[in-house]
């Protein structure tokens, strides 16, 4: 029997998620996902304990730093959620509800017309759709990297270097005013790399951007 803050037995909640994990790891699809009803909740470093340990099979643990203080941000869905604010309550673990419903976020976060970075007729950035206040699909990236292949030839090459697990192509992109085969020192820049890795590709694009539609910003 292990024993949690205030004497709250934890064995059963263990046992639980033994059950739990399986059930997650067979029923895990590559298909678009919702998070409908799925809540993040927050909770305090220095509050969480060895909680984090016995959750990590059932919820995706963030962790953030605000003012100096480490913060867990748990990514709990909905089935989950009454098992593990009980062990929460029971364990007198402080917590709050960050988000009630990510799902809802996110549709709210993707609403069209709310484009504040918009391009000029013609330009790639509004033939391929891409702005940087909403996150985007492969597709619309990949349209857009495609685009500015095809009208700014001169300065940018893409190449194809192979295909990801989902039978994607893995797409690279060259910047460079010197022509081919120039042995000027480069910079390397990656993004999407990892799995829900939302900003990063937001931030490539970004630079791609200013690097390419928006040149003479930076001569």
């Amino acid at each position: 029997m292990v024993w949690g803050k205030g004497g709250a037995p934890r064995n059963w909640f263990t046992q639980t998620l033994v059950c739990l994990v399986f059930a997650v790891s067979c029923t895990e699809a590559y298909q678009k996902k919702s998070y409908e009803g799925y809540k993040v909740i927050r909770v305090a470093e220095n509050n969480v304990g060895d909680l984090i340990p016995i959750l990590e099979p059932v919820v995706e643990v963030t962790q953030v730093a605000l003012d100096g203080v480490i913060y867990n941000d748990l990514l709990v869905d909905p089935n989950h959620f009454p098992l593990v604010s009980k062990l929460m309550n029971a364990t007198h673990t402080p917590y709050h509800v960050l988000i009630s419903d990510l799902q809802k976020s996110i549709e709210v976060e993707n609403l069209p017309g709310q484009r504040s970075v918009a391009g000029f007729r013609g330009t790639c950035t509004s033939l391929s759709g891409i702005n940087w206040e909403n996150y985007h699909s492969f597709d619309t990236i990949s349209s857009y990297l495609d685009c500015l292949s095809s009208q700014y030839g001169h300065i940018v090459q893409l190449n194809t270097i192979g295909m990801s697990s989902e039978n994607r192509p893995l797409k690279v992109i060259k910047i460079s005013t010197s022509g081919r085969g120039s042995r000027k020192p480069a910079i390397f820049i990656d993004g999407g790399i990892h799995a829900r890795e939302w900003i990063s590709p937001a931030t490539v694009t970004y630079i791609i951007h200013e690097f390419v539609e928006n040149r003479n910003k930076y001569q």
